[in-house]
């Protein structure tokens, strides 16, 4: 049976993982819970009756190779057109499907009773369909997903998963690999596994730790100032540039967390952003999870001025439906920057959906807004094997987000970084990185590496390592949920982490580069990929700083290396927030 439709495949931070892994008795049978699954919770043997309907989303006939040229030329720094966006309206009629596809197919599925809802990209139409009558239309003999001999040539893809049973249109009005549990090792920790600078804020978020029991298992955290400090953020800060004016969205986690962020933010001292929620195809709420909490206290301590921060909570458990949320002018203006802490393994995710889905985020690139993914928490492999990439954290169309560990000198500045990778303390855990079996090599990575024809990544990497973590504060409002990990009785501060930590940060950083180049009367700063790899093969200008030593291999040691340059342990390194305002707003042609 498939999770709520909101707890989604998402990227689980490593606390998170560590304490399902650690609480689960010997011998017990419990669904993976392990890096890269959501926890699926107590189930029972018996068998359920499958679901009673099917979401159904047709991939629709469209110019999507007109459109990814377009967006490359808008985000494209030395390109004329760049920063030339479009509206997403705009970017529908332009590139999506033609009004004689979009009529043959809605009037297809009235023939049959069914009700269908063309996204704002116009790439595909949602339906969500009784099975029995979905299996007939949709599926061949051999059970597979095909489109109706009617359709063809209008529809080219067919994507078809369980619907909740609250699951409704908007609009009007594989399996992972268990894990072992993991053992805590007695050897002393040593920089950077041990939280080492100056920390701030109230006593206890600044004695934020991961603990089972009595024992510790991480922390004390790093605190908000000294992330702010080591990737450059305080200094934009106390020059104003906060993130104001800038609106930014959240997806991929059930709950809201905003009662939490406040707490957060009178702690370390600074201001919560006003926070939505958007419910879109379904009216359930969720009760906050480690996953909601430190989607919104991660890009709100780097931004703690935006104007608006959006969670958006999908009914549909498939990508494209999801991405597309986010565009749909039903939801409000679009956000300026987007982080989305979910994920599977791409294998998993089918061809299909990974071409679907690249439409409606090269559709998001031509709006100019910057998308940020964590490369996931399982180093040079996913939970089906080795040399598999983490989707969307692989994707060509957003920025993958990889992990790193980090040593501080006492004014918070950072004295060395390496690539995540927790396997000498016993765990299987790191930052996610390789290079995708299923998607071709970006135009901006050419010439990069001897991967073959392949998209590499991550493409930058932020801090992500849970040994220290960063301080989040996720209460519990029952104490038996797994939802919010407690770090002790009476504190509800604990160890944030993972590249679902990292997505964000970086996210939060974009919006500060936005607000910068507002002030100057530019476009924002969009799909960041092309500037990026732009300044990496020119040293970095002070935006980027170099990750030259260290592995992200944890469990299979086949891939990858840190070194000078880009690499797929870190991509090209962390990213300094000051340095990138000012290199984007130097950027351009001319």
């Amino acid at each position: 049976m498939p999770a709520p439709a909101d707890l989604k495949p998402f990227a689980v931070s490593t606390a998170l993982a560590l304490a399902l892994l650690i609480v689960a008795a010997p011998g017990a049978a419990s669904a993976p819970s392990g890096p890269g699954k959501t926890p699926a919770g107590t189930r029972s043997a018996a068998k359920r009756p499958g679901p009673q309907r099917l979401d159904v989303v047709l991939g629709l006939s469209r110019r999507q190779g007109a459109l990814e040229r377009f967006a490359l030329r808008v985000s494209d720094p030395s390109s004329a057109l760049y920063g030339g966006y479009l509206r997403p309206g705009q970017v529908g009629r332009r590139f999506g499907a033609s009004d004689a596809t979009v009529r043959a197919v809605l009037g297809y599925l009235r023939k049959h009773r069914i009700r269908g809802r063309l996204d704002v990209t116009r790439s595909f139409v949602e339906a969500l369909v009784p099975t029995r009558r979905a299996n007939r239309l949709f599926r061949n003999r051999a059970g597979r997903a095909r489109a109706p001999v009617a359709l063809r040539g209008k529809v080219h893809e067919v994507l078809l998963a369980a619907a909740a049973p609250d699951q409704f249109l908007p609009g009007r009005g594989a399996g992972a690999r268990a894990s072992r549990a993991p053992r805590q090792t007695s050897a002393p920790q040593a920089p950077p596994y041990v939280r080492t600078g100056t920390p701030s804020g109230c006593p206890r978020g600044q004695n934020a730790r991961y603990a089972y029991s009595k024992s510790a298992v991480a922390g004390p955290s790093f605190t908000p100032s000294q992330i702010q400090q080591a990737y450059g953020a305080a200094p934009l800060h106390a020059a104003g540039i906060d993130g104001r004016g800038v609106r930014a969205g959240v997806y991929g986690a059930g709950g809201t967390g905003f009662r939490e962020l406040r707490a957060y933010a009178r702690c370390f001292g600074f201001r919560a952003p006003p926070t939505r929620l958007v419910k879109v195809g379904h009216r359930h709420t969720f009760p906050t999870s480690f996953e909601a909490a430190l989607d919104l206290q991660m890009l709100s301590l780097m931004a703690p001025g935006l104007e608006l921060l959006t969670v958006y909570s999908v009914g549909s458990n498939l990508f494209p439906v999801d991405f597309s949320a986010m565009l749909d002018p039903r939801n409000g203006p679009p956000p300026d920057v987007f982080s989305a802490s979910v994920g599977e393994c791409e294998t998993a995710v089918g061809r299909r959906q990974l071409r679907l889905t690249a439409h409606v985020l090269a559709a998001a690139a031509a709006v100019g807004v910057t998308v940020a993914s964590g490369s996931g928490d399982n180093g040079s492999f996913c939970p089906d094997g080795p040399n598999r990439g983490w989707f969307p954290g692989d994707s060509d169309w957003l920025t993958s987000v990889g992990g790193t560990s980090l040593t501080l000198d006492a004014d918070n500045r950072i004295v060395d970084e390496v690539p995540w990778n927790n396997r000498s303390l016993g765990f299987g855990f790191g930052g996610g990185g390789g290079f995708s079996r299923l998607l071709r090599r970006p135009p901006f990575q050419r010439g990069l590496g001897r991967w073959g024809d392949r998209r590499g990544y991550p493409d930058v990497a932020l801090f992500a390592d849970p040994f220290p973590g960063i301080a989040e504060y996720c209460r519990l409002s029952n104490p038996k949920s797994p939802n919010c990990m407690a770090s002790g009785r009476g504190n509800p501060y604990i160890t944030g982490n993972g590249t679902s930590a990292a997505g964000p940060l970086f996210a939060g950083i974009a919006a500060l580069v936005d607000q910068r180049l507002r002030a100057a009367g530019r476009p924002p700063l969009g799909f960041a990929d092309p500037l990026l790899y732009q300044l990496g093969r020119r040293g970095g200008q002070g935006a980027l700083r170099d990750v030259v030593s260290g592995s992200n291999s944890v469990l299979w040691k086949t891939c990858c290396k840190a070194f000078p340059g880009y690499d797929r342990a870190s991509g090209w390194g962390s990213v300094n927030a000051a340095g990138l305002a000012t290199a984007a707003l130097h950027s351009g042609p001319g």
